[in-house]
């Protein structure tokens, strides 16, 4: 994916001071710790998130060239992804298996058609290859700006019984399946075990109801 393909460039590149054309500025970025190559990782994609497919390609041709560096011939270990074979044989009532589309678009940015297609076709393909039903979907980057009313109108026609945004908010009574909230796993399992047991949420509630209390500043 296009934010892997930034990742690795801004790994390997090497340590110095770079000047990026980024729209209508240049942005001077210093690569030297892991730190400073994440804050270059993060602006670069920042930027290319909101870039058309094309657009995309084109940005990250000009990264190549611009750091000195270029994609490897083959998907280094870090970033490749599960083979259809090792999904396929996950325990369905452990693990299930949801579409997040072909080729990962804005859909917000695409048409209809379009829409129709990366939505549907992506159910349709995932079934054929596992055999077993794909109830769940995510909409791709996943912000509210990202899709729109075709979006969500498309994956409840698909059959999917639930659909996803990340922004990061808990799902409350009544919410549109279609239009789920939802909240990225911890990175360290001390972190997950806390949102599994409730504690996030608490915290979440209590610091909700503070603010509520403070009112307005």
């Amino acid at each position: 994916l296009w934010f892997d393909q930034l990742h690795y460039l801004m790994r390997m590149a090497r340590a110095g001071e770079y000047r990026m054309p980024m729209g209508e500025t240049i942005r001077t970025f210093v690569l030297g710790d892991v730190r400073s190559r994440d804050v270059a990782w993060e602006a670069l994609a920042d930027h290319c998130l909101e870039l058309q497919d094309a657009d995309q390609e084109q940005f990250i041709r000009e990264v190549e060239r611009v750091f000195c560096v270029s994609q490897p011939h083959k998907i280094p270990t870090e970033y490749a992804y599960l083979t259809l074979p090792e999904v396929a044989g996950f325990d369905p009532e452990l693990v299930e298996v949801g579409s997040h589309t072909l080729s990962h678009p804005i859909l917000a940015k695409c048409g209809y058609a379009r829409q129709k297609h990366e939505i549907e076709v992506s159910q349709t393909k995932l079934q054929d290859k596992l055999g077993r039903r794909v109830m769940s979907f995510a909409y791709p980057n996943g912000r509210l700006c990202d899709i729109d009313s075709s979006s969500v109108s498309l994956a409840r026609e698909a059959g999917y019984s639930a659909a996803v945004v990340c922004d990061g908010g808990f799902v409350r009574q009544g919410a549109d399946p279609h239009l789920l909230s939802r909240i990225g796993a911890a990175y360290s399992m001390p972190g997950l075990c806390r949102q599994l047991d409730g504690v996030s949420y608490i915290s979440h509630r209590i610091q909700r109801r503070q603010r509520l209390q403070r009112g307005p500043h």
